[in-house]
């Protein structure tokens, strides 16, 4: 999915013919936001026993800015798959080009192997703004190689994403998708070297998470925001996420903590970080959920709570929210419990083993890209320090430790 005009969309609905797959919307693309000139991909899978034949697809959105609604319909057709089909792989599997200044052009090769058949193939670019890449052949039989070309005309200082898509009739997989990712500016002492979950440190992203950045020279001043929104600059520091910008939290020479845009979807992203025109880029894989909990530096929650009374975590990852938030926002202070923005995918909790009872789970007043999760300590958890383990549409956090009393 592409958005061509210019603004913010919410995704509202999705169907398949008469099937309502609009639950699956965060499963699908990771996210129901869709950013100015951005673009989405997801995956339906099909049964064995599913009818062949025609099938039409219609996704409803709404315009965030000017309130009006629109909807997209696909007609593809389901054939049979080949009873002996080819097998396709690229090499490089993912291209990365920089330049260090506008005007500026690169290339290389893609070897596209076909082993079982010679099938004819076409080669695409998806990418909101193609301009920028170019493709050649556009279309071929058999093994062979393409060349991707980029240029920089045109673009400001920056790291750009798109994708190489070659369809094959006949073939497993029968589209495959390459990343390019094309650094303009890039530099070589602004680097980053890792990058984590902001709560948990671990390598596990999301939409609307906080990332925290590690490298050299992100910044040339150590400064934190002070308010929401949160900004998109700060110190002559930038930052993207697939093109979409990330609003910064902190800045600082070796450190840099940033929002993942709402607007990523599941699968591959790519991190930018500008630093007065000097620019590093660093790789990573989105999912649609990845919490991580705060805790102290030894694993540990703070306090303790008895046996039946209520406790509160904080986490980071959980991903989309009931309500639609804007990337680097957070609920108005005053906020009522009940108009909060709630975690859309199902979320449990875990004592020592024992499921807890989830009675709220959301984003609190005057936070962006934290959640707050109350539960209710079950009369049967075991004393003393257990572990406490919350889980986000089926994916784990790391295991924290919480101290229970009598």
């Amino acid at each position: 999915m592409q958005e061509t005009g210019g603004y913010l969309m919410q995704l509202t609905s999705l169907r398949q013919g008469t099937v309502d797959l609009t639950a699956s919307l965060q499963q699908i693309f990771g996210t129901t936001h869709l950013a100015p000139f951005g673009t989405l991909q997801g995956d339906v899978c099909f049964s064995g026993t599913t009818t062949l034949g025609a099938k039409t697809y219609t996704v409803g959105a709404l315009n965030y800015e000017l309130g009006n609604t629109h909807s997209l319909t696909l007609n593809v057709t389901l054939a049979a798959a080949a009873s002996a089909p080819a097998t396709v792989s690229a090499a490089p599997q993912s291209v990365t080009l920089a330049v260090a200044d506008s005007n500026r052009s690169a290339a290389t090769d893609v070897a596209l192997n076909f082993t079982g058949g010679s099938p004819a193939w076409t080669a695409n670019v998806i990418t909101a703004s193609a301009k920028w890449l170019t493709v050649s052949p556009a279309s071929g039989t058999g093994s062979g190689a393409i060349k991707a070309t980029v240029n920089s005309a045109g673009l400001s200082r920056g790291v750009y994403q798109a994708f190489v898509v070659v369809e094959a009739g006949g073939t497993l997989p029968q589209a495959l998708q390459v990343p390019v990712t094309f650094v303009v500016g890039t530099s070589p002492t602004t680097t980053v070297t890792a990058i984590a979950n902001g709560a948990s440190y671990a390598q596990a992203f999301a939409p609307g998470m906080l990332l925290t950045v590690f490298g050299t020279q992100l910044s040339g001043v150590t400064r934190s925001a002070t308010s929401l929104p949160l900004p998109l600059e700060i110190g002559g520091v930038s930052s993207t996420v697939n093109g979409v910008s990330a609003p910064l939290y902190y800045v600082s020479p070796g450190q840099v903590n940033v929002q993942i845009p709402y607007e990523v979807g599941i699968g591959p992203a790519v991190l930018g970080v500008n630093n007065g025109g000097q620019v590093a880029n660093f790789p990573f894989t989105v999912a649609a959920s990845a919490p991580g909990l705060f805790t102290g530096a030894d694993g540990s929650l703070t306090g303790s709570v008895r046996v039946g009374a209520t406790a509160t975590v904080y986490m980071t990852g959980d991903g989309d929210t009931t309500t639609f938030l804007i990337t680097g926002d957070g609920p108005p202070t005053g906020t009522a419990t009940a108009r909060l923005p709630r975690t859309k995918l199902p979320v449990t909790v875990s004592i020592g083993g024992v499921n807890a009872t989830v009675t709220f789970t959301g984003t609190p007043a005057g936070m962006a890209g934290v959640s707050q999760v109350n539960f209710t300590v079950p009369a049967n958890a075991p004393q003393g320090l257990q572990p406490l383990i919350v889980t986000v549409g089926g994916v784990r956090s790391q295991t924290a430790r919480l101290a229970i009393i009598p």
